[in-house]
């Protein structure tokens, strides 16, 4: 994945806390639009409504 600075970044992990840690190291490298999904996988999971990507990534 090539990700530049100006890049709309939503970053989310299971509860957050690793996020969070990403959250900051991305503020140091100089990215600007980054946002942490607070409630991340944990909330949304629970949410029946919210449309999830089943596919399996190829590695």
């Amino acid at each position: 994945m090539d990700l530049q600075p100006e890049d709309n970044i939503i970053i989310y992990c299971f509860k957050g806390t690793r996020a969070a840690n990403t959250y900051v190291a991305l503020k140091m490298a100089g990215f600007k639009s980054i946002r942490n999904y607070y409630g991340s996988w944990n909330e949304w999971s629970r949410d029946m409504s919210l449309p999830i990507d089943d596919k399996v990534l190829a590695a």
